[in-house]
Order: C-alpha cells, then structure tokens, then sequence
C-alpha cells in the first residue's frame, strides 16, 4: 500500500483540467488497493460544457464541475441581483458597459474580473458544494496519517477560468481546512504561464490585444500572488471568495496566505532549451504533479528539500516559487502497437481489400479503350466478375491470399453441422427459406385456402341429370372461383410490401439486427453468432443472390404472365360458336349448360363438330368440372408466384441499394489508406528525436528498429486476423444506412455513414488489431519492460548494452532541467530517478549496473534519489530535477521591470512586466478596458507593488511628483463649491483630481495620494518629467550664476521648493502633511519614513542643481530646508521640529 497523505487534486480551466484528467487515469490504472483509491479526490472545474461532458466519460461525473451558469445571464443583471448582499461594487468595474453587457459565461475569454464574477456565481449557486463534500470525505477517512490533506491546484496563468479563479479555490479550500481544524493547510499549485501559448506554433495568438491579455493576466496572476505572499502581520486585503457578504472578506498573513508552493512553468529551462508545444509542457505538469502526489513518503531527499522550504515559509520568506524539469526514457509500446496494427490493417487492406476493384478497373478500362477503338465486346460486369474472382483465388490462389479468399468463399456457404462438408450456397437457402415463408403467407390466408377448394355436389357429377340442381352448382363454383380471383389479387397487394419488409428491412428493429428465428430473412444468413459475414464476403453474397433473384423474377413474369392470361381467358372457354359468322355472344358456364340441355341439337351439332367434342350433357358437366378445378389451381399457384415476383423485384431494388453502399464503402478505402498512412507518420513523427517532445528519450521507436519488429517478429508469427465483431459493425452501419435510403431517398445527404465507417476501420479495427498484437506478443515485444527494451535496441545497434543504457540516463539528466526559473549552482534543487520495481530487479539490472545509470560519479547529480514504486510505469524510467526556494522577479526575469520601450522578442526578459504596464497604461487613458486583475481597485500600486520594484522606490517617485506639483503649481488647492478640492493643471485648465470612485477629492491629503496620484501614472509620470527638466534647466542657470556670487535661491526651481514648506495651519493643524502618505501607517517611526523621503528628494533636488557633493552645497541646503522646516510644530502632532530637524541631520551626515 502507498504512502502518501490523502489528497485533493483540483484543476482550474481547460488546461488544469485535462491535466487532472491525466493523472486521474495514471493513478486509477496504477493503483493497487482499494484504500489509495479512497484517500483521493480529482475535481475538474471548467466553463466548456463540450469539454465538461467529454470528461464526465472519464471521471466520477459530480467531481467534473461545470462552473458556467446555465441561463445566459449578463453581468450587469447578475450585479444588479446581488450588489445588495455583496461587495461587488467596490470589485467589479461596474461602469464599463462593454464589460456589464457581457454574458457571464464569457469570462474564459481572457477576461479575469469577470471569470471571477462567474466562479462567484458558480458558489452562490452551489455549484462549489463538491469541493467541501470531497474535502468532508477525505476528512471521515481513517488514515494512519491523521488528518493531514495536501492540495494541488494546477491551472493557466493565460486568462480566462483558470486565471481568474485560482486564487479564489485555494483560499475557499484554505478556509474549508482551517474550519475543520486543519490549522496548516498544504497547497500546491502548478501553473503554467502565458509566453507558453504565444510560442506554440499551433496556436495562432497574432491578435494584439489577444497577446496583451495573455501576457498582462500572467503578470497579474503572479503580482497578486506575490503580494499576498508579502503581506506584513497586521495588514489585510480585502478579498471576497466565498458566499456574498457585504461585510468583506479580508487575506491576512495570520489566516490566508493561499499556497504554501506554487510550481511555475515557462518556454524555457535555465539551459534556454523549450518543448515547443503547449501539450509538451502539460505533460511536464502533469508528470510532476503525480510524482509530487504520490511518490512514496521515504524519499529523504525531497523530504528534505520540502522540510526547507517550510522552514523558510515560516521565516516570512516569499520565496515560495519553484521550477520542475522532467525527462523520461520510454518505451513506448503503445505508440508501437498502434503503429503495426494500423500498418498492418493498411497492408491488409491494399492486399485483399482493393484487389478485385483495382483489377476491374484495368479491366473495364481495356474494355472502354477498345470500344473507342471499334472493337466491341460486352461489357465487363462488377458483381459477375468480383465471383467470378472470389472463387478463382480461393480456388487458385497463393499462400495468404488463398487463405482470405477461402475463408471469404466459404462464409457464403452453408455446411453439413456434422461433417461441416459445403452442401450449398447460403444465397440458395435464403432463396428457399423466402418462397416458403411467401408460400406460408398464402396457405395461412383463410379465404383463398376455402375458395380453392372446388366442389361439386354428386348430383352434379353422377348420371342424373338433376337441372335445378346444376344450375345452382354451377353458379356456386363461379361465384366462388369470382371470389377467389378477387382474394388472390388483393392477397398479393396487401402481402407484397409486407414480405418484402419482413424479409430485409425489419431487421432494423430486432435485438442486434438480427432474428435467427426468421430463417428467411437475410440478416440471419449474414450476422449469425460468431460468424459474421467479412465484407468481402458480403459483397459476394450479393452480388450472387442479385443475380439468382433477377434470373428467378425474369422466369416468374413470364410464368405470371402466362397464368394471368389463362386467368383472364377463363371466361371464354365456355363459349359456343357455330361457324356460321362473328361470334358476337360468348356463353357463360351457365348459358354453355342451358344449350347443352334444352338448346338447339344443329347449334350443339356444329360445334361438336368445329371443336371435336361431345354433344353430351354429361360430357360437358365432366369437362366443367376439370375446367374450374384447373382454374382453382391456377389462381392458388397465381397468388403465390405472383407475390414471389413482387417480393423479388422488391429485392432486387433493396439488394442494388446496399450492393450500391458496400461498393460506396470499398471505394472509400483509398481514403481510409491515406488516414492510416498519415496515423502511421504521425505516429513516427511522435516518437521523432526532431518533432516529438524533447524532454521524452524514446526506445526501440525510430523507423529502422520498427521495421525490424515488423518485418522479423510480426510477419513471422502473424495470422490473417480481420475482427468478426468489425465485420458485424461494418455490416450494421451499411444495413442501417440502406433502410434509412430505403424509407427516405434523400437521407444519404446527411448521414454521414462515411465518416462512421472510417472511424470503424481508423479505431474499432485498429483496437482489435492491438488486443491481439498485445497477446500474440506479449512474451516478445509487447511485453518489454523499459530495461528489456534498451538492451534491445542496444543489441540492433550493436553496442554495449550498459553503455548504451548508461548513456539514455545521462541524456535524460540533460533534459530534466527545470522550465521557467532561471537559477545558479547554490539554488536549492531535488534530483530524483522514479522506476517500476520490475526495472530493477538483478534479472533486469546488477546492483553495478544501476549504480553506473543512476548515480553518474563526479556528476552533479550524484546523489539522485531513486524512487522506485507500482505507481510508475514499467516501460518507463522518470528523471525529476526541481529547483526550490525561489523568489520573482530574481528567478523569473521575464517579471522584471524593463524599459517600455522594449519590443517582444523571443530573448526579450521583462516581457510579462511590459505588457502588463502597458495594459495599465491603456486602463488610464480608457477606462472601459478591462483589468487584468481580479479586483479594479488593483491597478492601483499601493495595493500590490509591481514585482522586483521597491515599495520605496515607488513611494519616492509618487512623492517627487508630489512636492514639485505643489512648489511649481500644478497640483493646487481650489475652491469648488465652497470646498477646498484638489486639481491639477492641463492644456484645457485645471482638472480635478478624483477618487477611487471617480470623485472630486476635497481637501485631504491622505486621498489626494493614496486614491489619485498612486494611481495615476500618467500625471506622475509627467511631473516627474518636468520636474527632471527643470533640475537640467536649474543647473544650466547655476553654472552661469555661481560665479557672479549669486545664491541658489534665484533659481526659479530653488525658489518654488523654497515656498513648499511643511504646514500645520487650516485643515491640516493636527498632522504633519506628509504623515498621511500611507493610510494604513499611524506611528511616528512610520511618518518619519515618509518625512525621510522628501527630506531625501529635495537634497538630491539641490545637490543635482548644484553639480556636486562639497561643502558648499551642504550649505545650501541647511540654509533652503531649515527654513521649511519653521512650520513645523514643537508639539501636538506625530513628529515635531526637533524629530524633523534631527532626521534632516541625519539624512545630510548620509548623503554629503
């Protein structure tokens, strides 16, 4: 049994999600016992409901959450339904009406805000309850390791599902944990970044903004990350991720950092090496995610690494990012399997398949070549020459193509159930079995078997001569031979459609197609248990019983039309004629008897004598008897032979229309050859050193080595194999198609039975190929082991296998380095070998020779951990390299802050941070784009500082623009409506300066730079700029100046930072003006930061003016600030003029 904890692995968007499908499957296949299964839980969350329900075959179906909402509700409504009982306002930016007029549901499309609003959605509507009932049943399990649960969450970082609710599962998975007494949550988390799906040839991302989105949400993503990692004990931020409330939900460092680790994936590993596709990279996750979840806990190294990494966690470290790198040396008998089977379904096809078709088309084409030429013979026939071929070649044939084409011959035939010798075609005995049922149909209808019974009474046929009684027996017998004519007829009108769809159509609703009960339909005869009829006998069959039906129906007309016209003439062979002119009265039975018996004796005389019979009573009463008998019988044999050649003109038009879709289905098979040679280069190509995934070492899989298994291991043993069950597939998928023509004519239009057919061949034929190949050879190539495997190759290459083998492992060390980090020597790293047991044992591997792969003397790697577990494949050996205790920007340079200007390029770092601030950048000149965070109010810097840049740093450059704002003018105090309020001067006048919430900012100080100029950019950046011009200008001035004598002050610059000066006076009295800065800093060492700063920057202002550092400057700047530190009170606020002037000494004594 395993020892790893319990564990909820949970994936986020599309991407998270196929990889918690991934290793779902992994693990429930490797598996072992019962209690592993229980001790985990795998939730899939996405948007897609295409994608959910695939995955929902997969998976337990409530553990794949379709978080999307089920009506399209825009975000507007869904805002308006739950403002009252949320703090959504202050999140969402609820004045962008592109963003409002939105579907919920449309949050994938890289849009984070809004895919968070839909995950809120998703909780409010219970959707979210899985994950606290899989979390409650880890909890109730009894494990011998207590209650301990490790997370994993792995998503995108691109935007969209993943993006925009990552950090919401883990703080509701944190909060769930701590709920139920679990005081130290483990969470890991697996992101993959976005530069992954820019590079990937396959993705066409070319779109702008599409590409700033991406780049933009990655950097977000970490930024929040970071930002919460670096929350100080005390601080809080405002985030709601559970259940709406209107109070918020805050993230403090006491109760809510959300991971304890998160793994970040980039294009490249510290070597500069990348995978190319994003489906590469997924794998490398999702190998890493299962080896990190359920690698056996004795691992002493990678406890501890982890051991560590906690340590620093606890020390307040934010180092909390990692990198993984995995390679692996696989065998890939898979890929192999299905490689030869589909070769050899391709060479099955080509071989027997087209055969016949591809020598009738030379055939026919001869004969069309010489018919223009004058030579005319009859044209060949396709169904006379496919029999006509099928029983030569398996009569005649040669070795394997004998052996097909007698198995197809002889499936047409029926055999003795003892001796099993051929006593007759199947075609023959579906024929007899028809005219039996028909002739059934009619013995069993009443009416004709009484009508057809002629009887006459023995009056009538004795010698006395009793006239009221043959009169009434004759007109009985006509009556009835009358009735019997018209019962015949609409017998064989009423039965006609009947037969006919009792003998090939009703199938279509019988169990599997088939009745073998009804002997005289066709399915039986074609689909019997185990021994269903391989297409090419298919064909066969028909081909034949459409020839012996249209023989059959030819002679049965002709028969018909026959007996129709003795029916017909049966009026007329009772007529009397004289001679003597235009017969222009024909007689009936009962007139014909009146002459006979009270007629004229001359009449009778000359017909007796023109005709040859008898002038006798009794002769003609005996001759009436045979005549209405014989027609009796005429009519009986009429019902049956008729109906026989209905029901087979029926068929004939049935049997064209499936014959007409098995030739549809061979001459698709060009096409079916083409899809299978591109699987079979596809599968090459996967395996391929130069297309496949680089980080996988494949063995025994380039096309020399598959050759050789194919050609010297296959061939050898093989059998001809073509699945009974396909056949039957086959045969089902035509047989329905044909009824559905049959019933409606123009159904082909959309049936699609093309495509259903190449998928039967592509993957129903291909998959049992493989179970067979799979038993065939399990003691040969199937059944391989990974060691096994490269001592293979190494004997087909002809080198030392330990060498070889040795060599695979180095290689693998090679490509095992870490994606996404970039890290020194001294980084602190886990290197690990993970194998199946079955790899190592002696049989397979000395104790030498594993040490000569695995442990690599005088490398850096020498003390790999060897991981060895059922939980790992056996074909394969995994190599794990991890870099741990990382930190971002310094280990992740595409997060470093770089010059804007900067254009993308593969080699450009800084390229997250530079789509972001241009992102920014564009919120502040339009504000109805959306934000790349989770929260609007998250632009703004003082929330979370950019990555890699100090807070001081930014606190100094807001502070800069501030104090030259306000000595040069351009940020003033006016008055608007009776209210002091702040503005600022433009091109048009003065604007004011607004709040978080787009208002004008009265008189305080705290809002103008907490809420304005921290999130104003632009007009920092312009100050600023202006600000740097004007100490260029000043020192211009200076250097003409200084040497007349003139003091500093008469540089305009000089001057308006001599009129800033620190007030205690109207609103302001009670506070220092800079120790408002920060909102959330109340105590005085706190104030004195900020009091240092501007302290700081109008030094540097007047020793940049100046040119130098000497005494002479110090001088003028204890002569400037001195005076501006006058307004400074002596007490009754935070820092006094003593506090202040005593910072100013020291900030002096650092700076000169």
């Amino acid at each position: 049994m395993a020892t790893f904890p319990k564990t909820l692995i949970i994936g986020l968007g599309g991407l998270g999600s196929d990889i918690v499908v991934d290793v779902f499957k992994r693990f429930r296949n490797h598996s072992q016992h019962e209690d592993d299964l229980n001790k985990v839980r795998f939730l899939a969350l996405d948007t897609d409901s295409g994608e959910v329900s695939e995955r929902r075959e997969i998976m337990k179906p409530e553990d794949v959450i379709q978080t999307s909402a089920t009506t399209n509700i825009t975000v507007g409504h869904f805002i308006d339904e739950i403002k009252g009982s949320s703090t959504v306002e202050q999140w969402f930016p609820t004045d962008s009406p592109e963003l409002t007029q939105m579907s919920i549901n449309d949050g994938a499309g890289q849009i984070r805000v809004v895919s968070r609003l839909a995950f809120s959605h998703a909780v409010q509507n219970k959707k979210l309850d899985r994950l606290e009932k899989a979390i409650s049943e880890l909890l109730s399990l009894s494990a011998g390791e207590g209650n301990i649960i490790e997370v994993h969450i792995v998503t995108s970082t691109a935007g969209g599902t993943g993006a925009g609710s990552f950090l919401q599962t883990a703080c509701l998975v944190r909060e769930i944990l701590m709920r139920n007494n679990i005081t130290n949550p483990k969470v890991w988390g697996y992101f993959l970044l976005g530069d992954v799906f820019l590079r990937d040839p396959s993705i066409n991302l070319a779109d702008p903004t599409k590409m700033t989105n991406v780049l933009a949400n990655t950097y977000a993503c970490i930024k929040e990350l970071n930002g919460i990692f670096e929350i100080k004990p005390g601080d809080e931020i405002e985030f709601e991720f559970g259940r709406f409330s209107t109070v918020p939900t805050v993230i403090s460092k006491d109760n809510s950092i959300p991971f304890n680790q998160v793994f970040l994936y980039d294009f490249e590993n510290n070597d500069g090496n990348n995978l190319k596709f994003i489906r590469n990279y997924s794998r490398q996750i999702s190998e890493f995610l299962y080896l990190n979840a359920f690698s056996p806990a004795g691992s002493e190294t990678r406890s501890r690494a982890i051991n560590e990494i906690f340590r620093q966690i606890e020390q307040g470290s934010a180092s909390r990012y990692g990198s993984t790198g995995i390679s692996k040396i696989v065998y890939p008998i898979e890929n192999l399997l299905q490689y030869f089977s589909v070769r050899r379904l391709a060479d099955n096809l080509q071989s027997t398949w087209q055969k016949i078709d591809l020598d009738f088309e030379k055939l026919h084409n001869e004969w069309r070549i010489d018919t223009n030429k004058g030579i005319f013979k009859k044209e060949p026939i396709l169904g006379e020459f496919f029999i006509s071929n099928v029983d030569s070649l398996a009569q005649n044939g040669m070795g394997t193509e004998q052996v097909i084409f007698k198995s197809v011959w002889s499936s047409t035939k029926v055999k003795d159930p003892e001796t099993l010798d051929i006593i007759g075609s199947k075609s023959d005995y579906l024929l007899h079995e028809i005219v039996e049922y028909l002739r059934g149909l009619r013995d069993s209808n009443a009416d004709i078997s009484a009508l057809a019974r002629i009887h006459h009474n023995e009056s009538f046929t004795g010698k006395v001569n009793d006239e009221a009684n043959d009169r009434t027996n004759i007109k009985q017998v006509e009556d009835q031979l009358e009735a019997l004519q018209r019962e015949v007829f609409n017998f064989v009108d009423e039965n006609k459609s009947l037969a006919l769809e009792e003998i090939f159509t009703k199938d279509i609703n019988s169990p599997d197609y088939h009745w073998d009960e009804a002997r005289h339909r066709i399915n039986g005869y074609l689909l019997e248990k185990g021994k269903a009829m391989h297409p090419l006998a298919l064909r066969y069959f028909f081909y034949e019983l459409l020839q012996k039906l249209e023989d059959n129906a030819a002679m049965l007309k002709e028969s018909n039309d026959k007996k129709l016209a003795n029916i017909s003439q049966y009026k007329d062979v009772y007529d009397i004629k004289d001679g003597s002119g235009p017969d222009t009265h024909i007689e009936t039975a009962i007139e014909a008897y009146e002459v006979y018996r009270n007629g004229s004796k001359s009449l009778v005389t000359k017909f007796a004598k023109l005709t040859g019979k008898s002038t006798e009573l009794a002769d003609f009463k005996a001759d009436y008897v045979r005549k209405s008998k014989n027609q009796a019988r005429t009519l009986e044999d009429f019902a049956l032979e008729r109906l026989e050649e209905y029901v087979f003109d029926g068929l004939i038009s049935q049997i064209k229309k499936m014959i007409d879709n098995l030739e549809m289905l061979f001459k698709g098979i060009p096409n079916v050859m083409v899809s299978l040679k591109n699987e079979q280069n596809s599968l090459v190509n996967i395996t391929d050193d130069s297309m496949g995934d680089p980080s996988v070492i494949n063995i025994l899989s380039k096309q020399k080595h598959r050759d050789f298994i194919y050609d010297e291991v296959i061939a050898k043993k093989d059998t001809i194999f073509f699945p009974e069950d396909i056949s039957r597939n086959i045969y089902e998928e035509l047989y329905s198609r044909t009824v559905q023509q049959l019933s409606n004519p123009l159904s082909y239009m959309y049936d699609r039975m093309d495509e259903r057919i190449g998928n039967i061949f592509s993957k129903l034929v291909v998959k049992k190929q493989k179970e067979q190949l799979t038993a065939d050879f399990k003691n040969d190539f199937a059944g391989f082991n990974i060691i096994e495997a490269m001592r293979k190759q190494a004997e087909l290459d002809g080198v030392e296998p330990v060498s070889f083998m040795s060599q695979k492992c180095r290689d693998a060390e090679r490509m095992a380095t870490p994606f996404g980090a970039r890290y020194d020597a001294a980084a602190s790293k886990i290197n690990s070998w993970a194998l199946h047991p079955e790899c190592v044992e002696y049989q397979n591997l000395t104790p030498n020779d594993a040490d000569q792969l695995f442990n690599n003397p005088g490398s850096r790697q020498n003390n790999a951990n060897r991981i060895i577990s059922d939980y790992f494949d056996r074909t394969e050996i995994i190599r794990e390299d991890s870099v741990m205790v990382l930190s971002v920007p310094s280990n992740y340079p595409k997060f470093a802050p770089l010059d804007m200007s900067k254009s993308y390029s593969a080699s450009t770092e800084g390229i997250y941070y530079t789509y972001y601030r241009k992102r920014i950048k564009e919120i502040q000149e339009d504000s109805n784009l959306p934000t790349p965070h989770l929260d609007k109010r998250w632009n703004n810097p003082r929330f979370f500082r950019d990555l890699g840049v100090n807070r001081d740093a930014y606190e100094k450059n807001i502070l800069s623009a501030f104090v030259y704002g306000l000595a040069a003018g351009n940020i003033v105090l006016i008055d608007h409506q009776g209210t002091p309020t702040w503005g600022y001067n433009t091109d048009r006048g003065i604007a004011f300066m607004l709040d978080d919430n787009g208002k004008p900012i009265k008189s305080s100080v705290k809002k103008l730079l907490i809420e304005s100029l921290w999130n104003n950019e632009q007009l920092i950046e312009s100050l600023n700029s202006k600000f740097r011009s004007e100490i260029e200008k000043s020192r211009n001035i200076w250097e003409q100046i200084r040497m007349e004598g003139k003091s500093m002050l008469s540089i305009p610059l000089i001057k308006d930072i001599r009129r800033f000066t620190f007030t205690a006076e109207g609103p302001h009295k009670n506070e220092n003006l800079i120790s408002v800065f920060s909102g959330y800093l109340t105590n005085a060492q706190d104030d004195s930061k900020f009091i240092s700063l501007v302290l700081e920057i109008i030094i540097e202002t007047i020793a940049s003016v100046a040119g130098d550092r000497g005494a002479n400057t110090k001088d003028q700047c204890v002569s400037i600030v001195s005076k501006l530190l006058e307004g400074i009170k002596d007490s009754g606020v935070p820092l006094t003029r003593q506090t202040v002037s005593k910072l100013f000494e020291n900030k002096l004594e650092d700076f000169f």
